[in-house]
Order: structure tokens, then C-alpha cells, then sequence
């Protein structure tokens, strides 16, 4: 799987790229960002985290069931501008350009 972030919107869009010559979008979900600037998958392929470009806020997406993906908690930071978000296990790390944060 995939995971895609709207870049003006606040869309989250799963693809199945199982075949590459043929990606497949499975499902999609709305989140209070309002610009996504990244996005993360967990190893286990469950989880996905969503920053947000021009806001405070990172998302936490299920996506156990990537034909209907859930937001499952969001958090609004300490600072404006989310550059780049990584999640490994059930820690989560967000960066402002030259800084990391860790989120837990």
C-alpha cells in the first residue's frame, strides 16, 4: 500500500500498488488538515501519520482497511509547519524544517 496526502486539501488517499503497472485507489479519508505535507507508514502497514503543510496538526489514519481508512486521533503542535513526519512502532516524530519532535 500507499499512502498519498493532499497538498491544497485535507485528503488521505490509499493505493494498492500490488501491481505497479496498475495501482488501484482503495479508499480515502477527510482529516481537519488543511494541506498535507507528508505522510509516514508504519512497518506493519496499519497505521499511517499525516502532517500538515501551512497548520500545526499531524493525524493519525488506521488503514488496517485501506477500502475504508479512519482518522483516529490528531495533535496540534507546538509549532506551525509540519515538513516531514516518520512513525516506527507507536512512536511518531514530527519535523519543522531543521527540527524533530517526538510524539508518542
Amino acid at each position: 500500500m500507499v499512502v498519498a496526502g493532499q497538498e491544497s486539501g485535507p485528503r488521505i488517499i490509499v493505493i494498492d500498488v500490488t501491481n505497479p503497472a496498475v495501482p488501484v485507489v482503495r479508499g480515502s479519508v477527510l482529516t481537519i488538515l488543511t494541506g498535507i505535507s507528508s505522510v509516514a507508514i508504519a512497518a506493519n502497514g496499519s497505521v499511517a501519520i499525516a502532517g500538515e503543510l501551512n497548520g500545526c496538526h499531524v493525524a493519525r489514519i488506521d488503514i488496517s482497511n485501506p477500502d475504508a481508512p479512519v482518522v483516529t486521533g490528531t495533535i496540534c503542535l507546538s509549532f506551525i509547519g509540519v515538513s516531514g513526519v516518520a512513525v516506527s512502532g507507536t512512536r511518531a516524530a514530527a519535523r519543522k524544517a531543521g527540527w524533530w519532535w517526538g510524539l508518542q
